[in-house]
């Protein structure tokens, strides 16, 4: 089962996107989408070397903005989602084994050893540390958000 990026930001700032304009959504989620695409770690080009310099996980993030109805008063919350459809993605964001959110080493289910390639290599092990995560999407969004109080701060 694919886990899920995501980063929550503190209630104030939810607060404050939640009092922007349609547009001013739109263009925020697509901030964030280019900065996280930019922030996306590059694939390991022994492992793939057509893919050399490219990231599998970039052309994987994707956005959506919906009207959430009911929130408000006056028609909804309208807001914006940045994912990836990548089923790696939350793995890579928040890290696997011990680094990983079930803070345990990876052993194989059905048999005593298990297979990986590392490197353009197989490697064959009894269990594993896992791999600490390289967040992408959490960065990106703290960025928007930095911005804009510095923005929203300038108005005031």
């Amino acid at each position: 089962m694919a886990q899920m990026a995501s980063y929550t930001p503190d209630p104030k700032a939810m607060e404050m996107i939640n009092r922007l304009p349609v547009e001013a959504v739109r263009k925020l989620t697509a901030y964030v989408a280019v900065r996280a695409r930019a922030n996306a770690p590059k694939g390991n080009p022994e492992d793939h070397p057509e893919r050399e310099g490219q990231s599998v996980l970039k052309r994987s993030i994707r956005t959506s903005t919906k009207m959430r109805k009911g929130s408000k008063a006056l028609g909804g919350v309208y807001y914006g989602k940045v994912f990836t459809v990548d089923h790696k993605g939350g793995l890579i964001e928040k890290g696997t084994g011990l680094y990983g959110s079930h803070n345990h080493m990876i052993v194989p289910k059905n048999r005593p050893f298990m297979s990986f390639r590392v490197g353009g290599k197989w490697t064959i092990a009894h269990a594993v540390s896992g791999r600490k995560g390289t967040p992408y999407l959490g960065p990106a969004l703290k960025d928007m958000i930095e911005n804009l109080k510095s923005i929203l701060g300038q108005m005031v």
